[in-house]
């Protein structure tokens, strides 16, 4: 049960990054076109 606890775990912290990747993507993504518009 344990080693089931751990698999999930990691597949959780790895979906986790995942979504980070994306938010700090679309983050920077936002940040360049506002600055395309300030220009």
């Amino acid at each position: 049960m344990p080693f089931r606890n751990m698999e999930l775990t990691t597949r959780y912290m790895n979906h986790r990054k995942l979504k980070m990747q994306e938010n700090s993507l679309f983050i920077d993504i936002n940040i360049i076109l506002r600055y395309i518009q300030s220009t």
